[in-house]
């Protein structure tokens, strides 16, 4: 085999190096997504015994994923075994030679194999490393007789006008001299024709848009198709007779020119009868300016990504205007002919401060260290919306100690196992949230402004049930979505284990959409599915044979027992409807409305309600936009169209709460919501709205107080440890309206307070600490 290449380093090389870089403590880098839609187009000959072949191997990329280029492997003969595949050569992702929008294409030179087939894939890499192989190619000279060779020759024109006939009559060079040709337009636009004896393609646009066209020509001797030549090209189809034109520039924030960077125009098309957000155009800027002619009329949502001289991203992306993403970006309105300036002042990236972070994982009911655990630091940049993670793996006394930037927001997560029956088997923890959330969307958000101590963890020890809930999360189209995170909470269970009731464990879908979720507590559970990486996505609850659904009580239930796999569910998310304005919703969420008070001009949450899912449906009842709660229960959807929409409020172990609201062009709409818990099992925290109860201080330490809505109440007060054992029980007056727990003389640990009014029961856990 003959290639020429200045590069030798293998892909089994390359997967050992990632794997070090993967298992250090202390850090772990963004995951680069896997190329797409990988394809190789190879022609050729055969020369005695030896293939020769030549050709195109393509992909798809998004252009703002962090890759800094592309490698490309091959290995002669087809396998199926990375350790077989050679280096082909490198492409800089910027490199406009090689790309067309999210395209990437790379040119092989010329092969040789004894076999007429070759193995490709392609990997996305940057400083931190590689991203994961999904898929191998599997390629052969297409040709029937590879003798012989066929080439389009001439370029279709890329713009039309609508109501104007379209033409492009193709040309073909080939080897031979007696052949007949066969057209055919594989794909088209409706209304789109060919003409079988010239190869003349017509088309008259009634739309303005883009629209693909693919052609195959057939190079026929005889009854044979001897060779083949194809050409693919987009057509964009404009409403005006005089096009728009967008210019502007991009300064720093001290009014200092921009050296370089990109300018990315969107706007919305129409998929699956919704609209949703479509790429343009995009072009680099440089020396602060840029220019977009030959513009449509229409409405468009602008990006501006600018780079620090050394080409990393030294400054947030910034959306017109002024929004830190696409969620946010306000809409440019452009007529036919019009002239538009916009100035963009980019925030520069500050350098990060690092504080120190420190805490301990101990099981909630020994308070011994839980030696084989790590914690993980999930950073979210809110002007970027940009994630990274940090791990940290605790010492031998259950301690950890770490640096974090503090250009993130935190959700912190740990995780551990131990060993039971003598020490032969290995038994899981639940994953637990800080601040003792059991699920990511309860999850209290930590905030690194300076060094902080005490970020502790109390982890439950479970049986190790051998179970799982698996399946796959595709969109309506049934395209598979790597990244979601996907969370199965119990929603019913037996009596012994009702304290886990709403209890969430999850994970994220692998890059062909797949989940499992193992060791799990027997019982119905629920599966929600949160697409974090598109926005362009609403979240939902996995329905049997159907889309999902936002509200949980609304989900199927999956029973899992104490051993095999249930499933596979796949869970559909739907797209969001989105349609902009300049409308605000704001709101606060609370359990009860002795919960909401107003300090100073301001309305807090006591008893607030975080994590909790807000959807604005629109009047067709699809999501438009959506978000969750923060540790205060509140939210703010902003860019709304003016309209009537239903604003839904809907949580695990709580009934959803629903109201219709009015939005102007520009008004802004405040409410404030309660929420009921519910359950299928009765025990609940608080079960009727005449019967609410607070426990406090949590963490404690001396003593816990039992708080009553009202004063007229019977009650039982006990005081369980994890194991529910009884530590104290006692009946209360009518007229008492708070009780006091002395917790002196009682070990550090997790404990439940249950409430019992008589049918109605309140069970909450509290950690005390010493």
């Amino acid at each position: 085999m003959i290639i020429k290449t200045n590069k030798s380093k293998t892909l089994l090389g390359l997967l050992i190096a990632l794997f070090m870089i993967s298992v250090t403590v202390g850090y772990a880098g963004d995951k680069l997504n896997p190329v797409k839609d990988l394809k190789v187009d190879l022609q050729g000959k055969l020369d005695g015994d030896t293939f020769i072949a030549a050709g195109v191997v393509s992909w798809v990329y998004p252009h703002d994923d962090n890759a800094d280029g592309f490698n490309i492997y091959y290995a002669e003969g087809k396998t199926d075994d990375a350790k077989d595949l050679k280096l082909l050569g490198s492409i800089d992702k910027d490199d406009e030679n090689n790309r067309q929008k999210d395209m990437f294409f790379f040119h092989t030179g010329e092969l040789m194999s004894n076999h007429n087939i070759w193995t490709f894939t392609v990997t996305a890499f940057n400083e931190d490393g590689e991203s994961d192989v999904v898929r191998f190619f599997y390629a052969e000279i297409k040709n029937n007789n590879p003798n012989h060779k066929a080439y389009i020759t001439t370029h279709p024109e890329l713009h039309a006008k609508i109501g104007t006939v379209y033409s492009y009559t193709p040309k073909v060079e080939t080897d031979l001299d007696n052949y007949t040709l066969n057209y055919k337009l594989h794909v088209s636009p409706d209304g789109a024709k060919i003409d079988q004896s010239t190869g003349e393609i017509t088309w008259t646009p009634s739309k303005s848009g883009r629209y693909h066209f693919g052609l195959i020509i057939e190079i026929i001797v005889g009854d044979k198709v001897v060779a083949v030549a194809e050409q693919v090209w987009d057509v964009t189809v404009f409403e005006c007779d005089e096009l728009a034109k967008i210019k502007g520039t991009v300064k720093d924030e001290d009014g200092n020119l921009i050296s370089y960077g990109v300018v990315s125009i969107f706007n919305f098309i129409q998929r699956d009868g919704k609209n949703t957000k479509g790429p343009v155009i995009q072009i680099k800027f440089s020396n602060g300016e840029f220019e977009f002619s030959n513009l449509d009329k229409g409405e468009y949502y602008i990006l501006v990504e600018a780079f620090s001289n050394n080409n990393t991203t030294g400054y947030y992306p910034n959306w017109y205007e002024n929004a830190a993403n696409f969620d946010h970006a306000t809409p440019l309105v452009v007529e036919c002919g019009d002239e538009v300036e916009l100035a963009f002042v980019m925030k520069a990236i500050p350098h990060p401060k690092h504080h120190t972070v420190k805490g301990k994982i101990v099981d909630s009911e020994t308070l011994e260290p839980v030696k084989f655990s790590m914690v993980e630091f999930i950073g979210r940049d809110k002007n970027s919306d940009k994630t990274q993670s940090f791990v940290f793996k605790v010492n031998d006394h259950g301690e950890y100690t770490g640096s974090l930037p503090d250009i993130y927001e935190y959700i912190a997560v740990a995780n551990g196992h131990y060993f039971s029956d003598n020490h032969n088997t290995t038994s899981a923890y639940f994953p637990q949230y800080y601040e003792l959330a059991d699920n990511p969307t309860d999850a209290k958000v930590i905030t690194m402004n300076e060094d902080k101590t005490g970020i502790d963890f109390f982890l439950k020890a479970i049986p190790n049930y051998e179970n799982s809930i698996s399946g796959t999360v595709v969109d309506s189209n049934d395209t598979v979505l790597p990244g979601v995170e996907v969370i199965a909470f119990l929603v019913n269970t037996d009596g012994k284990h009702t304290k886990y009731l709403y209890v969430g464990k999850s994970t994220k879908t692998d890059e062909y959409g797949s989940y499992k979720i193992d060791n799990l507590i027997p019982g119905d559970y629920v599966i929600l599915a949160i697409p974090h990486n598109d926005k362009m996505l609403s979240p939902g609850f996995y329905v049997e044979q159907d889309i999902a659904t936002i509200y949980w009580e609304h989900a199927t239930r999956v029973a899992v027992e104490e051993t095999g796999d249930s499933g596979p569910y796949k869970i559909v998310l739907t797209l969001t409807d989105k349609i902009h304005g300049k409308g605000i919703v704001r709101g606060k969420v609370g359990k009860h409305k002795k919960g909401l008070v107003k300090s100073g001009e301001e309305v807090q949450v006591v008893d607030a309600v975080n994590g909790a899912s807000v959807y604005l449906l629109n009047s067709k009842n699809t999501v438009t936009m959506n978000m969750t709660t923060d540790d205060l229960g509140s939210f703010e959807l902003s860019n709304i169209a003016a309209g009537t929409y239903t604003l839904v409020i809907d949580k695990i172990g709580y009934s959803a709460s629903t109201t219709e609201i009015t939005i102007g062009e520009e008004s802004v709409v405040e409410k404030e919501f309660e929420m009921s818990p519910t359950g299928p099992t009765g025990v609940n925290d608080n079960d009727m709205s005449t019967f609410g109860v607070d426990v406090y201080p949590n963490p404690a330490s001396e003593f816990i107080t039992v708080e009553f809505n009202q004063t007229e109440v019977n009650a039982t007060v006990t005081l369980m440890n994890y194991a529910g054992i009884v530590i104290s029980n006692q009946s209360t007056a009518n007229a008492i309206s708070t009780y006091v727990i002395n917790t002196n003389d009682i070990p550090a640990g997790v404990y439940f307070v249950k409430v019992q009014s008589g049918s109605s029961i309140s069970i909450k856990s509290v950690v005390v600490v010493k």
